[in-house]
């Protein structure tokens, strides 16, 4: 899964990659950027097929990659990266193929984004070592299984007390503990404080939002099963 928190909640450096991997970077010409509608945005580059490393173009759709683009005029190293997902290849018809992204719509510059169509620009996309979950959080059918989860963990006692204890730092589930439909209550509305959302319904809207909380079930599952709970981007 890719982790989409705020940096203020990702723990993880950003790794100045591609420096000194000259071969990795390949040339291309935006084609269009365009709201999913789910939270991320898809950025199309036409490109030659023979310039897409193998690791790039044979990896499955949705596989996750550290991405880092900058136009042809800016001749410097290409520092940053931002976490993205390769979107499924298609021929252009012409020699070339749309090859797409799917990113966070403020992880590239607007001189990225919203450059004109034809822009030259040079690009880099490595497989993202940090990330060794299963990325299944945009899938409709997964984002219903990963609310219902939700909402079955909030019945729960155990659960209640661990998020009370690490993930509620209002205190809403201790002041609601004399009852178990208000402490329901309360475990709901710490959930979606946590992940940065105003309902359950966002998290079959945002796949962002599915993310989170999938980062958060996860993380109650290590303290079940692990001795040693392991952080993945939401802090204690």
């Amino acid at each position: 899964m890719m982790n989409y928190l705020s940096p203020s909640q990702d723990g993880r450096s950003q790794p100045a990659i591609f420096v000194d991997r000259p071969t990795s970077v390949f040339l291309g010409e935006k084609r269009a950027t365009k709201d999913n509608g789910d939270g991320l945005f898809s950025f199309t580059v036409a490109v030659r097929p023979a310039d897409i490393p193998d690791d790039l173009k044979f990896a499955p759709a949705r596989s996750n990659f550290r991405l880092a683009v900058a136009v042809i005029a800016d001749t410097g190293p290409l520092m940053g990266a931002t976490k993205a997902q390769r979107l499924p290849i298609s021929d252009l018809g012409n020699g070339l193929v749309s090859l797409a992204f799917a990113v966070l719509p403020n992880s590239l510059t607007d001189e990225i984004l919203y450059s004109k169509r034809g822009t030259q620009i040079r690009i880099s996309a490595q497989p993202d070592p940090t990330d060794d979950v299963n990325h299944t959080g945009y899938a409709p059918e997964q984002r219903r299984k990963t609310m219902q989860r939700i909402v079955l963990l909030c019945k729960e006692d155990e659960f209640r007390r661990w998020l009370g204890k690490h993930h509620d730092p209002a205190g809403l589930i201790k002041k609601a503990s004399g009852s178990p439909d208000l402490s329901e209550q309360a475990a709901a509305e710490a959930i979606l404080r946590r992940i940065g959302a105003h309902s359950r319904a966002e998290i079959l809207r945002n796949a962002i939002v599915c993310e989170r909380a999938e980062l958060l079930i996860r993380l109650w599952r290590e303290t079940r099963f692990d001795p040693i709970p392991i952080s993945f981007g939401i802090a204690a």
